[in-house]
């Protein structure tokens, strides 16, 4: 190394330190071994901008272009179609409407109603609040027909009962919608349906019972004048008590016992079932029978046409007492109540026609003019 000049030794030195250079800092690497530039901050959201920005000019110039032919075509149908009308064509607006309402859909259907909506239920009378046997059901049937109906729970044995009882067959009963009964006190327990809202502590009571069950009670002895006003009062409109019209001497006993006597056939329409009911009924009409009867034979007949009319009213009491008579040996024997009944009732009917002709040859008012 002395013997090497300086120079060269400088020159040796530089050498070898641009080749240590080399080797560590200058020589090239390989490609794969580049690490790729990092994008600087901000460089990706400017370049999807810009993308979006394209987009947009595109779709913009796509859209003037559209328009574009869309004037051109309609100048070209407005001047080609000069000789027609252009009401004969629907326009594009009219077009798309029709098209947007085609495009809607149809209304539903209106879901049919449920055949129990049309058929409602008949709504429940007072009648359905009587419980099996009780005989209050057919007299609250008659109230839901629209009727009045007229109850008197009397004593057979007390005078202002059988005055009362002998009122109520004068009440006006308005062509057939009034209803009439007569009950022995005795029974009111029976008449549960009836006497569950009304206290019936005494006899003789009278209910008069309208529609929805609007009752009305007259205590102790009373006047057909007073039964009629409650009845007007109960039933409203169509019920209006009428002026009483009064029969003197002959005429008056007559009449009495005309109704005594179509008052009885009336009660028989809804007969007791048992044997011993029925005869017990029975047994009470033919003693009011006897007492009508009675009242006929005292009362003083005038002119021709009332003394043959007082001979076929007692000859009728007779007759039907001795039925009655008949129907309870019959009962008593063990006969079918329902025949023995229906057969009474037969020759009941059968056997007034013949007061029935001599009354009506009186003309007067009253019972015969219902005959």
């Amino acid at each position: 190394m002395d013997k090497i000049s300086l120079p060269f030794r400088i020159v040796l030195i530089v050498a070898l330190l641009f080749a240590v250079l080399w080797f560590l800092v200058l020589r090239p690497k390989p490609v794969a071994d580049v690490e790729p530039a990092a994008t600087p901050p901000g460089v990706t959201g400017l370049a999807n901008d810009v993308a979006k920005a394209n987009k947009a000019v595109d779709a913009s110039n796509a859209a003037a272009a559209r328009r574009e032919a869309a004037a051109n075509a309609v100048g070209h149908s407005s001047t080609t179609a000069t000789t027609k009308s252009s009401a004969t064509k629907p326009t594009a607006a009219a077009a798309t409407t029709k098209a947007a309402k085609a495009a809607k859909p149809a209304k539903a259907a209106p879901a049919a109603k449920p055949a129990a909506a049309v058929a409602k239920p008949a709504k429940p009378g007072l009648a359905d609040d009587a419980a099996p046997g009780d005989p209050s059901r057919p007299l609250l049937a008659s109230v839901d027909a629209g009727k009045v109906v007229v109850v008197l729970f009397w004593n057979k044995n007390a005078s202002d009962d059988r005055a009362t009882r002998r009122g109520l067959r004068s009440v006006d009963l308005h062509g057939g919608k009034v209803v009439a009964s007569a009950v022995p006190i005795g029974d009111v327990g029976r008449y549960e349906a009836i006497t569950r809202g009304v206290q019936v502590l005494e006899s003789p009571t009278v209910l008069v019972i309208g529609a929805g069950g609007k009752a009305r009670a007259i205590t102790g002895y009373t006047q057909p004048k007073e039964i009629d006003q409650a009845v007007s009062d109960i039933g409203g409109k169509g019920f209006e008590a009428r002026k009483a019209f009064h029969h003197t001497g002959f005429a008056k006993v007559a009449d009495d016992a005309c109704k005594d006597f179509g008052y009885a056939l009336e009660q028989k329409s809804d007969p007791p079932t048992t044997v011993a009911a029925l005869s017990k009924a029975l047994g009470t009409g033919a003693v009011e029978l006897g007492h009508s009867r009675n009242r006929l034979v005292k009362a003083k007949a005038t002119s021709a046409d009332e003394r043959k009319l007082k001979a076929t009213l007692i000859a009728f009491a007779d007759q039907d007492i001795q039925w009655v008579a008949e129907a309870r040996g019959q009962l008593k024997a063990g006969a079918e109540p329902g025949t023995v009944f229906l057969t009474l009732v037969q020759r009941e009917s059968d056997g007034n026609n013949a007061y029935v002709a001599a009354a009506k040859k009186l003309r007067v008012r009253g019972c015969y003019a219902g005959l």
